[in-house]
C-alpha cells in the first residue's frame, strides 16, 4: 500500500520614467510638453509600439524555449527504470535542473518589457520562481520520505504540486496573451508590407 501512495504523488506532480513635476511648469512649458508628446510615436498596436513588442517577443522566445527544455527534461529524468515517477528521481532532476531556472530567471530581470507587457512579463517570472520554489519542496519532501516515511512527506508534495498547478494556471493566461500579441504584430506587419 505505502509504494502505490509513493509512486502516485509523484505522478501527479509531473503531469501537473522618469518624474514630472508639473506645478513646477509654466503654461508655456506644458504647452510644448504637450505637443511634444502629441508628436510623439503612437502605438501601433494595443502592447505598444510594433518594433518595440517585436523585440521583446523575440527576446522572450528563447527564454520560453529554455523554461520549455527544463520542463522537458525534468519529465523525462522523473520518470525511473521501474516507469514510474518518485520523489527521488524528481528531487534529483530538480537539483541539476535548478542552475538552468536561476539562469531564466537572471534573464527574465534583465529584460526591460513595454510597459503594457509587463503584467505578462511579471506572469512569466512567477512561473519560474513557482517552479524553483516547487523543487525545493520536492526535495525537502524527499528527504523527509528518505529519512521518515511517505506519509510526512505527503503534504510537502501535496504543497509542490498545488504551486506548480498555480504556475500551470498563469502559463496558459501568459499564453492567451502571448497569443494576442502575435496576432497583433502579425497584422501590424501584414498591413504595413503587403505582398502584391
Amino acid at each position: 500500500m505505502t509504494e502505490k501512495k509513493v509512486c502516485k504523488r509523484p505522478s501527479r506532480i509531473l503531469n501537473s520614467v522618469f518624474f514630472l513635476n508639473i506645478f513646477s511648469m509654466n503654461n508655456s512649458s506644458i504647452l510644448i510638453l504637450v505637443l511634444l508628446l502629441a508628436c510623439g510615436k503612437k502605438d501601433n498596436t494595443s502592447f505598444g509600439d510594433a518594433d518595440i513588442v517585436s523585440s521583446y517577443r523575440e527576446n522572450l522566445n528563447s527564454i520560453i524555449t529554455d523554461i520549455s527544455a527544463v520542463d522537458v527534461a525534468l519529465r523525462e529524468r522523473a520518470v525511473g527504470s521501474a516507469n514510474q515517477a518518485t520523489g527521488e528521481n524528481f528531487s534529483k532532476n530538480c537539483l541539476e535542473l535548478d542552475d538552468q531556472l536561476i539562469q531564466v530567471s537572471i534573464l527574465l530581470g534583465r529584460m526591460k518589457p513595454p510597459s503594457k507587457l509587463r503584467e505578462l512579463h511579471s506572469s512569466i517570472r512567477q512561473v519560474v520562481e513557482l517552479r524553483r520554489e516547487a523543487c525545493k519542496k520536492i526535495v525537502e519532501g524527499w528527504k523527509v520520505e528518505e529519512s521518515e516515511s511517505f506519509s510526512k512527506a505527503d503534504p510537502l508534495y501535496l504543497e509542490a504540486e498545488e504551486m506548480l498547478e498555480k504556475a500551470n494556471q498563469l502559463l496558459v493566461s501568459a499564453n492567451i496573451v502571448l497569443i494576442n500579441v502575435d496576432e497583433e504584430l502579425a497584422q501590424y506587419y501584414a498591413k504595413r508590407n503587403p505582398v502584391s
